[in-house]
């Protein structure tokens, strides 16, 4: 899996792809907790890329998925507020995440 973090290639990863058979709802994408002081799930059938961004449009995150369930560690980005950008195979939808 090739992962970016600031326009650097990130060696060690604690982002973990899990195939589940889906969510309660669906079709419908879900980012929890919300707030966070350390991990997001992402939840969602066939999850195919997710970017994170700082609130000034500056993608900090970027990886290429094919599960329905994706976990990323959020403290390496520190405090604040970001946006998760998930695709998947029918659809793309923007989350605000608050990491305190």
């Amino acid at each position: 899996v090739g992962v970016v973090y600031n326009n650097n290639v990130v060696l060690y990863s604690d982002n973990m792809c899990f195939n589940v058979k889906g969510n309660a709802d669906g079709d419908m994408i879900t980012v929890f907790p919300n707030p966070t002081s350390d991990y997001i799930n992402i939840a969602d059938s066939n999850i195919k890329n997710v970017k994170i961004y700082s609130v000034m449009g500056d993608i900090l995150f970027e990886e290429n998925a094919d599960c329905d369930e994706l976990q990323i560690d959020m403290r390496v980005f520190g405090n604040g507020i970001y946006l998760i950008q998930v695709a998947t195979e029918t659809e793309t939808k923007t989350h605000k995440v608050v990491v305190y």
